[in-house]
């Protein structure tokens, strides 16, 4: 019976669970080749079936994301795909002129995927044929690859997420992620500023942020949906490529009530933008004297919870003073002046310590003695 057969030249390694080897296939082949298992994690996603390999959706969403990343002109997978290699379809492996092979029969069933189907598919879908690194387990148990993903997705050290914000502050092209992640650090270094030392620019207290009571990455995020989608990131990072690295060239245009700062990003303007934020933190602290106290250790406000909340509060003003021509410190003063009577008792006591309702909830009490005849008090990050 004659068979479709593939020689694979590999290098293998051993390591306690056994031996396993390391080579490049094209992704359109190995796609090929593991296609019966991809329609298979794709069926279960749609029909609710129990999937009797490594339990793991296809999320259509992250292949969305993949196929906009892979667009970029430096995208790279320099990750290994995991395989296993079914062994109703292995031959044998052999060493020949010192080199070492594997040699499999070609199907559709020819491999399942331990780890990497997202990455596949969204080759597949980007129409892309690229080497790609694979790492290739023979026969083993279906634990035994349940095992290997566990390890693999619960157990590598992940990046804090404020590290990634920044390293994206200096990286090589303008995107909208870079110029909210300046403008979220300096307010941590400014000695001018409200929040100096007050923003764990890493995650964690350090030199720079010794008072930390909020991390970077929950800072930079509502200065970030101020300026654009995020979802867009991969289609204004290209654009931004194209254009020589010149925002002002983007032809995208944003709704300028929702997105509140994509001007100001488009002009490369993080002066203006800082400038204002700064009139509104400055105008908070005078508001609020007490939740500002260092000594202050109940107050939520200077957390995750209070800042959304204020945050959301800022918006609607701006939306505002920018129609009336004001954004000025004063302006943000008079406009927030109701709620000093709620100085010294934000705290988790009356308005819980985390959580999107609990900003919201200080957001509804906020907007009440602010806004109380107007529609601008319904909406919380709208």
């Amino acid at each position: 019976m004659n068979f479709n057969k593939r020689k694979l030249l590999v290098f293998p390694l051993g390591q306690p669970i056994g031996n396993f080897y390391t080579t490049t296939m094209k992704s359109d082949e190995l796609y090929s080749l593991s296609k019966a298992d991809i329609m298979r994690i794709a069926e279960d996603e749609i029909d609710g079936l129990l999937y009797d390999g490594v339990q793991r959706e296809l999320n259509q969403k992250k292949v969305k994301k993949i196929v906009k990343y892979l667009s970029q002109p430096d995208a790279t997978f320099p990750n290994s795909i995991i395989l296993n290699l079914n062994m109703n379809y292995f031959i044998k492996s052999y060493e020949e002129n010192e080199k070492n092979y594997i040699e499999f029969i070609k199907d559709e069933n020819t491999f399942s995927i331990i780890d990497g189907q997202h990455r596949l598919e969204g080759l597949k879908e980007a129409n892309l044929n690229i080497d790609v690194p694979v790492s290739i387990y023979t026969n083993l148990r279906i634990d035994q690859q349940q095992e290997i993903f566990t390890r693999i997705n619960s157990e590598q050290t992940k990046i804090n997420p404020s590290v990634t914000i920044y390293q994206e502050s200096t990286g090589k092209y303008n995107t909208p992620r870079k110029f909210a992640a300046k403008i979220a650090i300096s307010f941590g270094v400014d000695r001018k500023s409200v929040w100096n030392q007050k923003i764990k620019i890493v995650g964690k207290k350090d030199m720079y942020s010794k008072n930390g009571v909020i991390s970077l990455k929950s800072f930079y995020e509502p200065i970030l949906d101020f300026i654009y989608n995020d979802d867009d990131y991969y289609i204004v990072r290209e654009k931004i490529i194209e254009s020589n690295n010149r925002p002002k060239l983007i032809d995208i245009n944003y709704t300028k009530e929702k997105y509140i700062f994509w001007e100001f990003y488009v002009k490369g303007d993080s002066a203006s933008v800082y400038k204002i934020l700064n009139n509104f933190f400055d105008a908070c602290k005078l508001i609020f004297p007490k939740e500002w106290e260092e000594k202050n250790k109940e107050s939520i406000l200077q957390k995750t919870t209070g800042y959304y909340a204020l945050m959301s509060v800022f918006k609607k003003l701006y939306v505002k003073g920018i129609s009336e021509g004001d954004l000025s410190l004063k302006y943000f003063e008079n406009m927030m002046s109701p709620l000093n009577n709620l100085d010294g008792k934000i705290n988790a006591k009356n308005y819980s310590s985390s959580g999107l309702q609990s900003s919201k909830k200080l957001y509804d009490e906020f907007a009440k003695w602010i806004f109380p005849d107007s529609e601008l008090k319904e909406d919380f990050f709208d």
